[in-house]
């Protein structure tokens, strides 16, 4: 393409650009200042995407739109489509894993008392549970600002409010429930040898 050559109206600094930038708001590289390349714009051809079918639908109930929608005919825009989804499903309960991690820790202690290896792999299993879910809860008091990350990393008490009464998430209140129950267990006396 054939360039075009101009100068910074703020520091006369001379520019080149392709004729494709021509009509376009920069940036001068020198002073950094906003200006506009001189010359007529050229169209760019847009190709529109093949359209999506959509999938058939039952009668009997409404259904959700097969393909969201986009605001505006914007391509990549997705929207939220409205209906509730129910909790109770085994795979979005929390206390299904948690139970299960219970379980198996529990299966590991009792193994672990007459074998020194395996009690060693629940306190492994059962420190790095905790400080996962401690990992977690301080990423959530920092998405909710700096001040908060920081009490959440300093003072235990904050974190637990900041779990139970701020953050209202399921999945989390149950993982900090049971790393604090972890916790408190693994300071019992006779919990483990070491």
């Amino acid at each position: 393409m054939p360039d075009v050559k101009f100068s910074c109206p703020h520091c006369q600094q001379h520019i080149e650009a392709d004729a494709g930038y021509a009509g376009m708001r920069i940036n001068c590289p020198t002073c950094n200042g906003g200006l506009t390349v001189p010359g007529v714009a050229v169209p760019v051809a847009v190709l529109a995407p093949a359209p999506i079918p959509s999938l058939p639908r039952q009668t009997s109930t409404p259904a959700a739109p097969a393909w969201p929608s986009s605001p505006a005919g914007q391509p990549g825009a997705l929207v939220k489509t409205a209906g509730r989804q129910s909790d109770a499903t085994w795979g979005t309960n929390p206390y299904v894993y948690v139970g299960a991690l219970i379980v198996v820790l529990g299966i590991l202690y009792g193994l672990g008392r007459s074998h020194p290896a395996i009690m060693q792999a629940f306190l492994f299993i059962t420190i790095a549970y905790i400080v996962v879910v401690q990992i977690i809860v301080d990423i959530a008091g920092f998405q909710e600002s700096v001040g908060t990350g920081f009490l959440t990393l300093c003072v235990p008490f904050y974190a637990i409010y900041l779990v139970y009464f701020v953050v209202g998430n399921r999945t989390l209140k149950v993982a900090y429930g049971a790393s604090l129950l972890l916790s408190v267990a693994l300071r019992l006396p006779g919990v483990h040898p070491y």
